[in-house]
């Protein structure tokens, strides 16, 4: 048994020469002033019993039971790096929220671009088709849909407390914001030019359009209560800018519904 440890110890000899160095220069850090305190101690209670001051029968000090460990040192390191790493996840999810923010923009835009095809088309007699009926209300649909889930992610932002990690970002929610404006706007005025081509959409088209004028309240509503104090108002994230352009689709938007007859406007349409 014995030559067998030998050569264990032989085998290991030269890694655990290396791990010592490093665990000595880990550990110094948190030992030092212990052991400074503790040897301080030692040496007063040593010559006050020298002198008399004590009792020979009183035992010297133990030192702490549970010194600094390695232990300690490595759930220390453990706890700095789990606030690391909340801070980088917030900052990833806040990125992951705007990145799917400009993906609705960018579903409006899409919307937009084949409602503007279908109002060139509703000149001719393909308009008359069931086809192109179906084609408007399904891009206006998934317009609604869009913009619904914009604002609404809208609101969730301008109530993150680590907007600022976003940086050069923020620029993207002004633009973004200046972008729906644009597409809703031009929707309105290419609905009302398909509606008076084709008549008989009125009743289809009528009611999505009145959703879509809801969700721009809403939008301005997000607007209105940042500009009074919210968290990207103090970024200097100017969502005011927009309120003018936005105000003039909302009136775009009950236009187009009055001239679908929707029940919804009957005391705003006169």
């Amino acid at each position: 048994m014995l030559p067998v440890a030998i050569a264990a110890f032989v085998a290991v000899g030269p890694l655990a020469a290396l791990a010592v160095p490093a665990f000595k220069t880990r550990m110094n850090a948190l030992s030092t002033s212990y052991d400074e305190s503790y040897t301080h101690v030692y040496v007063v209670h040593r010559e006050m019993r020298h002198s008399g001051g004590l009792s020979s029968a009183m035992p010297m000090p133990m030192a702490h039971p549970h010194p600094p460990s390695q232990r300690d040192a490595a759930v220390f390191q453990e706890s700095a790096d789990v606030s690391s790493r909340s801070i980088l996840t917030g900052a990833s999810l806040l990125n992951s929220k705007l990145d799917q923010l400009c993906s609705y923009r960018d579903g409006m835009d899409a919307s937009s671009s084949a409602i503007h095809g279908l109002a060139a088309v509703s000149t001719t007699q393909a308009a008359l088709e069931p086809l192109f009926a179906s084609q408007c209300t399904n891009e206006l649909l998934s317009l609604q849909s869009s913009l619904e889930a914009y604002q609404d992610l809208l609101g969730n932002l301008c109530l993150e407390t680590m907007l600022a990690s976003l940086g050069g970002r923020l620029g993207d929610i002004e633009a973004t914001l200046g972008n729906v404006a644009s597409s809703a706007n031009g929707v309105m005025l290419d609905i009302g030019v398909i509606v008076e081509n084709v008549p008989s959409l009125k009743a289809q088209v009528g009611p999505i359009v009145y959703g879509i004028k809801c969700a721009l309240d809403d939008l301005l509503d997000n607007i209105t209560t940042d500009m009074a104090g919210g968290l990207l108002a103090e970024l200097h994230i100017n969502l005011g800018l927009f309120q003018p352009q936005l105000n003039a689709v909302v009136r775009a938007a009950t236009r187009t519904a009055c001239g679908c007859a929707v029940p919804a406007l009957a005391s705003v349409c006169v």
